[in-house]
């Protein structure tokens, strides 16, 4: 496992000792590596292309910064190396160690899609960025792929010189109205944007794990110096101390969505600031490494967050994956996604057309050959398969149409959905990873065939790991199969109050769930589930949840100070209020064995809860520490 980066004395304590609790029961071995696995997780090794140049030939950024005209800008020397590299074929891009300036205003004058450059038709060649930083001042994309394959980027670091945050405290104004004053030294203007609010610790420079927050707030107006007003303010207490992300999802670091892009490498890329994702990938094909990555705020500046958003961001891909030995710190929402799209059935046309709209339409690629599962709108049941003969996509309405080559089953339903399965973004491998101290979930996985192994996850707001698939509200994921989720430590999550009232459905650090619109599916989506050698530590609540479920085991996992806090009606609304420690509904043929639960403080519950009314084949054995079992 890697080595992590302690930030007290406190943490090294602490890590000693969930360590030596682990050992007392023989459960989980911190040092097994991934080749000690390989035997049990064959199917679970995504194969991706490496890079692999017939010559070799360099381009040196650095001999560009000069023309006919005489000196220029940094964009203007890299936008031509990178031409010239792709022109000729180059296997390596190569910077000098040094920052290049992003600042020149002929950027905002290009036709570069959004980015500040475009990569195209890159095969077989290495961006080495030698510790070089790209400084930009625009809200713009970094790098955007177009038609590549074999190509890796690697050893760069990225920053935006932007405020894209700023703290705030919340107070009543003369009219009694709930304004926000941006605190300290920020400064905003009547056109700096305001995206999000989330409650947050100036002090400690933290989020808040059970905070409120409003997106998109309406109607925000600078009235006053440092500043703003708007109706939804009105949530916040005064006095609240919260975080307002000018941008969210606005310019992404490394953006491979759809354009044929296969077998990227990026690696030892750092990431200081970024309004939106640091990778996102969205209808691209097969095969994406990131490997000993870093995002994180820049030490020494007053920068209050990462990226605004995601740090990994993957859907609607052919899929190979792999996310090792990265560290992850500071964004605005989820360590990792890695999903396919839910398309919604709005027309029948004919007997074998239909026609399709889908959340996230930006990433959908619909090809001839293309496997396509229909589900029930009600549990994501599946009850047809059928293959591509015609795609088409109408971005105007951003529906999709598609025909079929044989007739679609009568049993069809308005608002039932459609997966691409060619497309379900599966086969992934997510090992020794540092995920740490920033807003939403750990991982978000909605895919199959997958090992998620040696990770440690800390402080996250939500879930840790949340293998899930949604009807309910993002439209994501086909469902979990054949994945293992194992050796992984997980310290201080799930302390947010979205998934803990009695709506919840994600109640636990770890997730196994179908989120539908009336609550947990009780179609067993997932299956073949393993959740073992686990180290839990400090959660408010549940552990462990497994539903919409078969064939799952839960396994020599410790479990240290779970149910710190009273259930407050958590999953009641829905039918499945949380009880226990390890909860089971609506699954089967589930094996809960070998656990362990350590306390070391008064908690609220420290039992083993199966829903008898929702469950069958439930075998619970030979675990320690737990009260009682119901079942």
């Amino acid at each position: 496992m890697r080595a992590f980066k302690y930030k007290s004395i406190v943490s090294i304590i602490l890590y000693t000792f969930i360590l030596f609790l682990a050992g007392c029961h023989g459960g989980a071995d911190m040092n097994v590596n991934m080749h000690d696995n390989k035997k049990e997780n064959d199917d679970f090794i995504p194969f991706i292309e490496p890079v692999n140049p017939k010559k070799e030939l360099i381009i040196y950024v650095d001999d560009y910064k000069t023309n006919k005209i005489g000196e220029v800008s940094d964009w203007k020397a890299i936008t031509a190396a990178i031409n010239d590299a792709a022109r000729k074929g180059a296997s390596e891009l190569r910077f000098n160690n040094r920052v290049y300036h992003l600042d020149d205003p002929d950027i905002m004058k290009s036709s570069n899609g959004g980015a500040h450059f475009i990569l195209s038709d890159l095969s077989n060649m290495v961006i080495n960025g030698q510790g070089a930083e790209l400084r930009f001042y625009y809200i713009l994309g970094a790098f955007k792929f177009i038609n590549c394959n074999r190509t890796a980027v690697k050893n760069l670091v990225i920053d935006w010189d932007q405020p894209l945050a700023s703290p705030g405290v919340a107070e009543l104004d003369k009219r009694g109205r709930t304004v926000i004053r941006v605190a300290g030294d920020y400064r905003v203007t009547s056109d700096t944007p305001v995206q999000a609010v989330t409650e947050y610790d100036i002090k400690k420079l933290k989020w808040k794990m059970d905070g409120l927050e409003r997106y998109y707030p309406e109607n925000v107006e600078l009235v006053g110096d440092n500043t703003f007003y708007s109706p939804s303010f009105s949530v916040f207490k005064p006095g609240t101390e919260v975080l307002l992300r000018h941008y969210i999802y606005d310019a992404h670091a490394f953006d491979f969505m759809k354009n044929n892009n296969s077998n990227l490498h990026f690696e030892g890329i750092t990431i200081y600031q970024c309004p939106g994702m640091g990778f996102i990938g969205a209808g691209c094909d097969s095969g994406f490494r990131i490997a000993g990555c870093t995002i994180k705020r820049r030490e020494g500046t007053n920068k209050l967050i990462s990226t605004t958003a995601d740090g990994i961001h993957i859907k609607d891909t052919i899929g190979n994956i792999i996310i090792e030995d990265c560290d992850f710190s500071h964004m605005g929402d989820d360590a990792l996604n890695i999903h396919g799209t839910l398309m919604k059935v709005e027309e029948k046309q004919d007997s074998r057309t239909l026609k399709l709209s889908a959340k996230g339409f930006y990433g959908v690629v619909i090809d001839e050959g293309d496997e396509i599962a229909l589900y029930r709108k009600e549990n994501l049941e599946e009850y047809a398969r059928l293959t591509v003969k015609k795609g088409k996509l109408n971005p105007r309405d951003s529906s999709i149409t598609i025909t079929f080559d044989k007739d679609i089953p009568s049993t069809l339903k308005k608002g039932d959905y459609a997966g691409n399965l060619s497309r379900a973004s599966n086969n992934f491998l997510i090992r020794n990873n540092y995920f740490h101290d920033h807003r939403a979930r750990g991982m978000l996985l909605q895919s199959s065939n997958g090992l998620v192994i040696n990770n440690r996850i800390e402080n996250v707001m939500a879930a840790a790991i949340q293998m899930t698939t949604d009807c309910n509200y993002w439209e994501e994921g086909f469902g979990c199969e054949n994945v293992v989720v194992k050796n992984n430590i997980i310290i201080g999550a799930n302390y947010a109050m979205w998934e803990r009232g009695p709506s919840g459905r994600h109640m636990a650090v770890i997730n196994l769930v179908v989120d539908t619109q009336t609550g947990i599916g009780d179609y067993p989506v997932h299956k073949n589930i393993r959740i073992t050698d686990n180290i839990i530590v400090d959660t408010p609540g549940l552990a462990i949840l497994a539903a919409s479920a078969s064939g799952v085991v839960i396994s020599n996992n410790t479990i240290i100070n779970s149910n710190t806090q009273p259930f407050s009606d958590t999953g009641a609304g829905i039918k499945a209020a949380a009880q226990g420690t390890i909860m089971v509904t609506r699954a089967s043929n589930v094996e809960i064995s070998g656990n362990y639960l350590k306390t070391s403080m008064d908690v609220c519950d420290r039992g083993i809860y199966a829903d008898p009314s929702s469950t069958e084949d439930i075998r619970i054995f030979n675990n320690h520490g737990f009260e009682k079992v119901i079942q």
